[in-house]
């Protein structure tokens, strides 16, 4: 997965040339970061509302338990792997 993106990375490189293509570059990896970090935000507020529901378990029938749970954990694996090989996780 590293090497293939090692690869994406080289071939864009050979594309821009100078300082402006180095700022174009920076600015692509920029708006790529940015709507990660919109993505894990996204996720982050998914598993606090679960967690909200789970917390009034009364309320809930057990399909409904175990769907919050199972979605839970799901959107939690998503977040680990999202996160993974990124250095501010």
């Amino acid at each position: 997965m590293k090497q293939e993106k090692q690869e994406k990375n080289n071939k864009s490189i050979d594309l821009f040339v100078g300082p402006l293509g180095k700022a174009q570059l920076d600015a692509l990896k920029f708006s790529a970061n940015l709507a990660l970090v919109d993505t894990k935000l996204e996720m982050i507020k998914k598993m606090e509302s679960l967690n909200v529901m789970l917390e009034n378990r009364e309320n809930m029938t057990e399909f409904e338990i175990d769907l919050a749970e199972k979605l839970l954990d799901e959107i939690a694996v998503c977040f680990v792997e999202l996160c993974d090989g990124s250095p501010e996780c």
